[in-house]
């Protein structure tokens, strides 16, 4: 088997896809190709890959490159976890929505960071793509890249790549629904949660006891109530609003809401590390890769990552079992409230290497209203992008109710594609 990992060079999720395929996996005899525009960093991550192999007494070839055309001759899975030059192109779009009188509007994944972001990163993503058709039509590309519903649905509609998108901040935490078992004062283990939505717009919709089954929602929902913090109080105007409790943090969910004020909208970019963070976790990586520190002790090896495609890759490919509280996927009467074919989060279960996503889940309506939007908003971008429609994008600004003032951000939007026409080559 072969996996190659596109973003290899990342101090904070390449180390967990080699806890995740080497350490938890027992991986052997396998094919890992890091690759990274970065290619000092990937080498780094496939040293330690190597070395850690060497200790767990297992069998693989870990290699780093700067070629993903070369990396990808035979691979079996692609995981993609990649942006161009994230902080600094963010950083470009708020300061023309500061100066337009709008900073709220650039978000992480919904309104214009839901344009602008997104045709940068569907432009990367489809040229992935079209290597992979070309070079591995059948691999399987897991990706972890935002705005995760908008690159998920362009490759849907217009690659022949079988693709899932990975993310569980729904969970509010590394491994269970943390948020949900602090309420309700118990550990996440004891629980059994659903949410279902669109990605960072995903809603409870079952808090159970794990052990007996009991349905715990009326509880959760009481002690909810009982806080008086900034967070909990937004989740309770909008549970009267909506009729639902947010899974993720609210600062995810407002991407696609109209700006409301008693949020915290985001003024610096959603990426991990300042320069000199990414700097010291180098260095340390570095220090690992080469023996003189134990990877045991490295921050990224400790805590790992939300998502685990590495584990989703072993599971397909050795007809395993797995439980997966969401993944991003085509809608096939998972939501049947929501159009059919649209990419839709919902939990999964993996039985013999098989995917099995839970069905026929409703939400309410009032939720409905805004997933509809956004699914329309949505495949208007992936369209826009694909083909370098302008008139199409600004229309995309008409069509999202998240975005309200429509003018300022229109003219946003045109300076944007102006700032990032190197990498937008298709909008010129």
């Amino acid at each position: 088997m072969k996996i190659v990992l596109i973003g290899g060079g990342s101090y904070v999720f390449a180390p967990s896809v080699i806890e995740d395929l080497i350490i938890k996996s027992k991986l052997s005899d396998f094919d890992l190709v890091l690759v990274d525009v970065n290619l000092e960093g990937a080498e780094i991550l496939a040293n330690i890959a190597s070395r850690i192999a060497t200790d767990e007494g297992l069998e693989i070839r870990s290699s780093a490159t700067a070629n993903r055309l070369e990396a990808l001759e035979n691979a079996d899975y692609v995981i993609t976890s990649v942006a161009i030059e994230g902080a600094k192109r963010w950083n470009t779009d708020y300061e023309i929505c500061k100066q337009e009188g709008i900073p709220y509007e650039l978000r992480e994944c919904g309104a214009l960071s839901g344009i602008s972001y997104s045709f940068r990163n569907i432009t990367l993503l489809m040229g992935i793509c079209r290597d992979m058709e070309k070079i591995c039509p059948k691999a399987v590309l897991l990706n972890v890249s935002n705005p995760l519903t908008k690159i998920q649905t362009a490759i849907h509609r217009y690659t022949q790549i079988e693709s899932y998108g990975f993310c569980n901040v729904a969970m509010c935490g590394a491994n269970g629904y943390e948020r949900v078992a602090y309420i309700l004062g118990v550990h996440y283990s004891q629980i059994d949660v659903v949410s279902a939505g669109i990605n960072h717009f995903t809603w409870i919709t079952q808090v159970k006891d794990k052990s007996t089954g009991k349905n715990l929602f009326p509880i959760f929902l009481e002690k909810l109530f009982a806080l008086d913090d900034k967070e909990s109080r937004v989740m309770q105007r909008w549970y009267n609003e909506y009729g639902a409790v947010t899974a993720p943090p609210v600062g995810h969910t407002c991407d696609f809401l109209p700006y409301q004020p008693d949020i915290d909208y985001l003024d610096r970019p959603p990426y991990h590390g300042t320069p000199e963070e990414r700097a010291m976790r180098t260095e340390e990586l570095r220090r690992a890769a080469n023996g003189e520190l134990d990877y045991h002790s490295v921050d990224f090896f400790r805590n790992g990552s939300w998502e685990h495609p590495g584990l989703v890759a072993v599971a397909l490919r050795k007809k395993g079992d797995m439980y997966l509280p969401a993944l991003n996927l085509p809608n096939n009467n998972y939501l049947p409230q929501l159009p059919e074919g649209a990419i839709v989060e919902v939990p999964v279960e993996i039985k013999q290497g098989k995917m099995q996503p839970a069905t026929n889940i409703h939400l309410p309506e009032k939720i409905v209203e805004v997933c509809i939007n956004q699914c329309e908003v949505t495949e208007m971008i992936a369209k826009a992008a694909v083909e370098g429609n302008r008139d199409l994008a600004f229309k995309v600004i008409e069509t999202d109710r998240a975005i309200t003032k429509k003018e300022a951000a229109a003219r946003a939007l045109a300076q944007m594609l102006t700032a990032h026409g190197d990498i937008l080559p298709q909008f010129k």
